[in-house]
């Protein structure tokens, strides 16, 4: 009993506090898309997402949505891009450089917007 009691001062002084004993949410999927990363755990807010080889949160696509895109979107922060290779993959969308945590922003002229690239 004295225990509990003890417990319940600690969580009362800590909201008292403004500390919050619970844990921080995970990255959005959209967020996760383009994100640095060295191992696959850093990509788990991604659905099917990996580490790619660049170091970047990755997965192949077949629509936006698969990014985190709302279904009727036409991009958001990340888009389903497809590669002359004929697979499509989540990538970051940008306006400028630093909106990139893995290369440069570039315009693809066949998208009609910018993504993350190298």
């Amino acid at each position: 009993m004295q225990r509990v009691l003890a417990l319940t001062a600690l969580m009362v002084l800590l909201a008292a506090a403004g500390c919050s004993t619970e844990a921080p949410a995970p990255p959005s999927a959209e967020k996760a898309v383009g994100k640095a990363c060295s191992g696959d755990g850093d990509c788990a807010a991604l659905p099917a997402g990996y580490c790619a080889k660049g170091g970047f949160c990755a997965r192949v696509c077949t629509a936006h949505s698969d990014c985190g895109c709302p279904s009727a979107t036409a991009a958001c922060g990340a888009a389903c891009v497809k590669l002359s290779t004929g697979t499509a993959y989540c990538v970051r969308t940008c306006t400028k450089n630093a909106d990139c945590e893995i290369g440069t922003c570039q315009v693809d002229v066949s998208l009609g917007y910018k993504v993350c690239g190298s």
